[in-house]
């Protein structure tokens, strides 16, 4: 429930320093706005920032709102290195993407080798998703299923796993929350099974209103009336009056 707006570089840093982690350490970042970060520099909405070992880490990202961050929403860099580059690097510690919406960043994710992609809004990127994928074996690891993508540059940077895509406008207003008529109502999923690099996980959404979770950050049935303000100098999103037919998507393709 913070609103993380203009940070010189990013909204949140993680660096995933090689400590020994007896338990496993979950982290949640839920319910936050992270509005324009990284303009005094080039930094991202959260950078996740890889060291040499893999840890015991793992992390859940669900129901914020990335709006107009100059780099990525979401950026994985390698080698401690803080600059992002759009390396898109292959971090193998868990991380769930569920129930976000992503708008007019750069970059909605950059990278990640054992992330799930679920229930999201992307809207108005120059890459949506870049080099989300475990390279090492494309049936475990990184998947992207439930997702609504709309007039972004490129959809799918790299080769990745991705079915059940929305290619529609969404009907966002001002607030960014979904309008009535919104095809993005109704169409995540309650349930989804996982295979992590790690393990199987059995994904649930406990809270939504209708016959199945809506995408993106905002529950239509359940909103909250705080507004997200735009960032200075933009216009807020005006979708046209009439959304175009959805288009279903899927498969492991290439860039596009």
């Amino acid at each position: 429930n913070n609103y993380l707006y203009g940070a010189s570089q990013e909204g949140i840093e993680i660096r995933l320093q090689d400590d020994t982690i007896a338990q496993t350490a979950v982290y949640t970042i839920r319910n936050n706005r992270l509005v324009s970060n990284g303009y005094g520099s080039s930094g991202d909405g959260i950078q996740i920032i890889d060291y040499s070992n893999d840890t015991n880490r793992r992390f859940v990202i669900e129901n914020n709102l990335f709006l107009s961050n100059k780099m990525a929403g979401i950026g994985f860099q390698c080698c401690a290195n803080s600059t992002e580059s759009f390396q898109a690097a292959p971090v193998k510690e868990e991380v769930q993407v569920i129930n976000n919406t992503f708008y007019g960043n750069n970059h909605g994710i950059s990278g990640g080798a054992n992330t799930l992609v679920l229930n999201n809004i992307f809207v108005n990127h120059n890459v949506a998703l870049k080099n989300t994928v475990n390279p090492a074996n494309l049936n475990q690891g990184s998947m992207i299923d439930h997702n609504l993508f709309y007039n972004n540059t490129t959809t799918f940077s790299g080769t990745m796993n991705h079915t059940n895509d929305l290619t529609v406008n969404p009907l966002l207003d001002a607030n960014y929350y979904l309008q009535s008529g919104s095809p993005a109502i109704n169409s995540g999923v309650a349930t989804f099974t996982w295979n992590s690099i790690y393990g199987t996980r059995n994904i649930s959404i406990p809270n939504y209103s209708g016959t199945s979770p809506d995408l993106g950050w905002k529950e239509s049935g359940l909103v909250g009336n705080t507004p997200t303000p735009p960032p200075p100098g933009t216009s807020t999103p005006t979708p046209p009056a009439t959304p175009t037919t959805p288009i279903g998507g899927g498969g492991v393709v290439g860039s596009t």
